[in-house]
């Protein structure tokens, strides 16, 4: 061998050894994490933000609700957004249950609470995003069809079927949990070390073979659904964009002023919310692939603590995704916001017809 060759062989070597040291210290670092560590992400991103963000969503989704059913359903997206406010306050309330586990107003948690959490708050939370991330594949399509086939659309979804599909996601989601719910569940176990009975999460025979298929389910259904937000919101960016440059150049554009002017709006906010559940549930979508892709990242694996930080900040960016829809509508639906101040008027002391 040349001294080139050798040269060029002993540096090649070099480099892999430190591409090796450097892939060596960070899987040191990720499956080495202090137990301090770990408690102070949970303590902060549970007992702290995600349940101060989960109390406020609540109650701006009960405004939700109440302002759509007195806003009345004359048309069928207020259907579809009252079943939206309805699945984010069964995420925000599941998750509330979660964070009390990790608040630092509770003075002391028995351990085998914690391990009641997956059946008691970590699915509900779960199956209700599902219900929202559904929910919100059904508005942007909707809203991109209304845009695209004007008429043709209108004769389709109507107030009953929007109904119907609004109660079929919700049925879904919750049967995508059935699996889990029926692989295990919480009972009363012995403890020979305080000499007491405590509770614990117990699995039926084959139940984890069983979980792992509402698991995989569910996952599948995430990442689908998360993915066609995506292209549905991209397709009604586009539809608007192209459809605003029609209007523009028609000679018929101002005999429709009014009513074009009122479903851009719409379509705006639609955008604004799906646009908002993108960026708040990417975090959730790059966990979901990470999971599938890395066996040992999950609640029992070698990366279980850089899973259970990753995933403090995936709940409180989703709750803060179910918490703020209340200012979308405030900004930019005139009717919502007209309802919402007269109900508020008497309270804040002003004339909402003067606002």
């Amino acid at each position: 061998m040349s001294e080139y060759a050798k040269d060029g062989f002993e540096n090649t070597t070099s480099e892999l050894y430190e591409t090796f040291d450097d892939v060596s210290s960070i899987e040191y670092a990720l499956t080495h994490i202090t137990q301090l560590t770990l408690d102070t992400f949970l303590n902060v991103n549970y007992g702290v933000l995600c349940e101060a963000i989960c109390i406020f969503g609540i109650f701006f989704n009960i405004i939700n609700i109440i302002v759509f059913v007195k806003q009345g359903f004359e048309e069928s997206v207020n259907i579809s957004l009252l079943g939206l406010a309805v699945a984010d306050t069964a995420a925000l309330t599941s998750q509330v249950w979660m964070n009390m586990m990790f608040s630092p107003v509770v003075p002391y948690v028995p351990y085998a609470w914690y391990t009641t959490l997956y059946l008691t708050g970590s699915w509900p939370h779960v199956t209700s995003t599902r219900a929202v991330s559904l929910l919100t594949v059904f508005i942007t399509l909707e809203r991109y069809l209304c845009v695209a086939l004007p008429l043709k659309i209108k004769r389709i979804i109507t107030h009953k079927t929007t109904a119907i599909i609004v109660t079929f996601i919700f049925l879904f989601t919750i049967s995508t949990a059935i699996p889990v719910y029926a692989a295990c569940y919480v009972g009363d176990y012995f403890d020979p070390a305080t000499n007491s009975n405590t509770i614990t999460l117990f699995y039926i025979p084959n139940g984890l073979e069983i979980e792992s298929i509402g698991v995989s389910f569910g996952a599948g259904v995430h990442i689908v659904s998360f993915t066609l937000v995506v292209a549905f919101t991209a397709a009604l960016i586009k539809q608007l964009h192209s459809k605003s440059k029609w209007r523009k150049s028609s000679s018929s554009a101002s005999k429709n002023k009014n009513i074009s002017n009122r479903d851009k709006v719409v379509v705006k906010m639609i955008i604004f919310i799906s646009g908002t559940f993108i960026a708040c549930y990417s975090p959730s979508f790059f966990g979901t692939i990470a999971i599938m892709c890395v066996p040992e990242f999950g609640v029992a694996g070698k990366y279980q603590n850089i899973f259970n930080i990753y995933y403090s900040f995936v709940f409180t960016i989703d709750s803060f995704n179910s918490a703020i829809n209340i200012f979308v509508y405030l900004k930019m639906s005139s009717k919502y916001r007209q309802v919402f101040l007269r109900m508020f008027s008497g309270v804040l002391c002003f004339d909402y017809k003067k606002v």
